[in-house]
């Protein structure tokens, strides 16, 4: 879904720079992912589909592409809010773009054009929106409160993406510095070739908007683990520059070449921690015949990271082990009382206020704090 979006936004855009999907496949697998955070991965698969969706009305201004674009902002909405929020933003800076330079291309005032879209995309996104704010506000202590944080370092080093072990850390390192050189000199070549108004200028635009949410809004509004989040969409969105930028086809395919390398290299380095995961979670799965049925069971786990005979860490970069014990759920119908979303007002399925462990285990006091 995330390869296809991207392989259907970049056709739209440009047919003969499908080339530079290989770049993608260094975005599919990020933290998120490997951390369980399954919703926010699918508004992300989601993401270029919505600004695909937006450009096909744009081109067609039928109403059968306006319902596919309800869809897939109500799926991204209803995955994750980041999601949503960044994609129906870059979406309105891309219609409006578009608006203004066939306005420019055929010397008309494009003002009702513009305003039109404008509306329509305001009827779809401002009631969606509006939730969103109610949601974040009304769950938890969700304040916003704008100060300068210290993200840069956590950019820069692509720490969103490292997804197991310190040993993915410096092929991210130079990927990021490739991929923000490679945005510079995109800008420089958009200079140097177009004087005037560029549909990647609203693309630029977008970005400078999502840099000042990522290095100065809260950790926590609206969701918690916000940089995490935000730094994917960040990287996704210079790459969307990119594409957008006419900029000398070669290039474009080094730097996919570069990405390709880059690929490989995390690749194997990402294999060999998955296989030694499998077996340390294939020895937990094993404890399920001695679990009876309708049991409830309380795993006391307290190496987050996984550690092998020898006590070394599986995953030093992610807490992939914190809820592994609940693969015994899969076949043995038992219930696990860490289950923390439970525990979160907005999951559908929540524990009994009388009976929820979080209540009784999570206090100070307890073992079972963390």
């Amino acid at each position: 879904m995330f390869v296809f979006g991207w392989f259907f936004l970049i056709r739209e855009i440009n047919k003969n720079q499908l080339f530079l999907i290989g770049i993608i496949f260094l975005f599919v697998m990020n933290h998120p992912l490997f951390k369980g955070f399954y919703n926010f991965s699918l508004s992300i698969a989601l993401f270029a589909w919505l600004l695909w969706s937006w450009m096909v009305f744009f081109r067609t201004r039928m109403f059968r592409d306006l319902i596919i674009i309800i869809i897939f902002s109500l799926l991204i909405l209803f995955s994750h809010p980041i999601g949503f929020l960044f994609s129906s933003f870059l979406a309105l800076l891309i219609i409006s773009g578009k608006e203004i330079l066939w306005g420019i291309e055929k010397n008309k005032f494009a003002l009702k054009r513009l305003s039109k879209m404008i509306l329509i995309w305001s009827m779809i996104n401002i009631p969606l929106l509006f939730f969103l704010m109610t949601f974040s506000i009304n769950i938890g202590n969700r304040e916003l409160v704008l100060a300068f944080n210290d993200n840069l370092s956590k950019l820069k080093n692509m720490t969103s993406f490292i997804n197991l072990t310190n040993n993915e850390a410096f092929p991210l390192s130079i990927l990021a510095i490739v991929i923000f050189c490679s945005c510079i000199i995109s800008f420089i070549f958009r200079l140097i070739k177009r004087r005037q108004v560029d549909l990647s200028d609203f693309v630029l635009i977008g970005i400078i908007g999502m840099l000042i949410y990522y290095f100065f809004f809260p950790e926590n509004f609206p969701c918690d683990m916000m940089e995490l989040r935000v730094q994917i969409i960040i990287f996704l969105s210079v790459y969307l520059y990119i594409i957008f930028v006419p900029i000398p086809e070669l290039f474009k395919k080094l730097l996919t070449t570069f990405c390709f390398v880059i690929y490989i290299v995390l690749i194997s380095i990402r294999i060999p921690a998955m296989i030694k995961i499998g077996k340390a979670t294939k020895e937990i799965y094993q404890c399920s015949h001695i679990i009876k049925p309708y049991s409830t069971v309380l795993f006391l786990g307290y190496a987050h990271n996984g550690l092998d005979e020898k006590g070394q860490m599986l995953a030093d970069r992610n807490w992939i082990f914190m809820h592994s014990a609940q693969y015994i759920g899969v076949d043995n119908p038992v219930l696990f009382i860490d289950n923390y979303e439970a525990n979160m007002k907005y999951f559908p399925l929540l524990w009994k206020e009388k009976y929820n462990p979080y209540r009784h285990l999570s206090n100070k006091a307890c073992f079972e704090n963390q």
